[in-house]
């Protein structure tokens, strides 16, 4: 049984009245203390764009491993930039220790993993004033990078004007969320998941990635129709439901643990996970389940700020976002 989750008009927050604002701004601060996710549509990113996205996605996916291979991701947990082929990160030590041995975890399964596992493609700000990004060379893919690097900055603007309005809803003075978000230090994740035969399938709970949380602020994904993006229902632990995407531009928007962190608890980041759905195992043996592609902006504060408080400055004592980031980052690839 598909999840629901309040589907929200931000058309009236970017061209309503004053209490039209207010109306959109408190939906999405109850839809983030309730579940932790809901569905964007009209959030000013037009669709033509979304798709453009995709194109240039399943371009770089199609690529030979040795011409992605030209843009390695580093050897660290951070900074997440450039391609990671199968097998690197490591989520489901942030998911719940049920089901665990149940589970087969397709980034992990040993089975012809060219099949089995992701691989994604990083990058951040251009002007990241810690980490460059690591990017083809031009001529592999003529215009890859000049299109991300806009892309970036178009979701950087969407995500600005979401969290003026979660500060409306909250009743923060404005600035409270977005100027702790003034550096753009965030992430942009394209991710393919390669085609699966159900055959290989048989026997077991399959997930293309464990469940896990998102370590930032909040997340804004589009997926395609392939689906397998489930949450955790938060009436009932440990049970997973359906979240599908209705349309290519309709904006899937999670919160993270940093805003968790900030609103003490008040605000939700809810597990997820991208599975396969019993549907899918019990179809004949011979098919073979479609490739995924999702894109994924992670927006995170500052560096600087603290992950413990709203204070203006990180005060002494406290953990700052970077060193939390680092720490939750260093787990997901295994270094702790």
């Amino acid at each position: 049984m598909e999840t629901t989750v309040a589907t929200i008009d931000f058309d009236s927050f970017d061209h309503g009245s004053a209490d039209e604002k207010k109306i959109v701004g408190n939906a999405i601060a109850e839809a983030f203390r309730r579940q932790g996710f809901l569905k964007l549509v009209n959030h000013g990113i037009p669709r033509h764009t979304i798709e453009e996205l995709f194109r240039w996605s399943e371009r770089f996916f199609a690529l030979p491993d040795a011409i992605k291979a030209k843009a390695p991701h580093p050897p660290n947990p951070i900074p997440n930039r450039g391609y990671s082929g199968v097998g690197l990160e490591n989520t489901s030590i942030h998911g719940s220790q049920e089901n665990k041995v149940t589970l087969i975890d397709l980034k992990t399964f040993l089975v012809t993993k060219a099949l089995f596992d992701q691989e994604c493609f990083d990058q951040g700000a251009e002007d990241d004033r810690l980490y460059a990004n690591i990017w083809l060379p031009e001529d592999d893919l003529p215009g890859f990078r000049s299109f991300m690097e806009e892309y970036y900055r178009i979701a950087y603007q969407c995500q600005q004007r979401i969290l003026a309005a979660l500060e409306l809803g909250l009743g923060m003075a404005p600035k409270t969320l977005t100027g702790r978000h003034s550096r753009a230090e965030n992430e942009l994740r394209l991710t393919h998941y390669p085609l699966v035969p159900v055959k290989q399938l048989r026997g077991g709970n399959c997930t293309r990635i464990s469940e896990h949380t998102d370590f930032g602020t909040i997340t804004l994904l589009f997926q395609d129709a392939v689906g397998g993006l489930e949450i955790e229902d938060p009436l009932q632990p440990g049970r997973y439901r359906p979240i599908e995407s209705t349309a290519l531009d309709e904006m899937i928007v999670n919160l993270g643990d940093c805003l968790q962190h900030w609103t003490k608890g008040q605000l939700r980041s809810t597990r997820h996970r991208v599975h396969i759905a019993q549907s899918d195992l019990d179809a004949d043996p011979n098919a073979i389940l479609a490739e995924r592609f999702s894109v994924a902006y992670f927006a995170k504060p500052n560096r600087s700020c603290s992950i413990q408080s709203l204070a203006a400055e990180c005060p002494p004592g406290e953990q700052t976002v970077g060193d939390f980031l680092l720490q939750r980052s260093s787990t997901t690839y295994g270094y702790a």
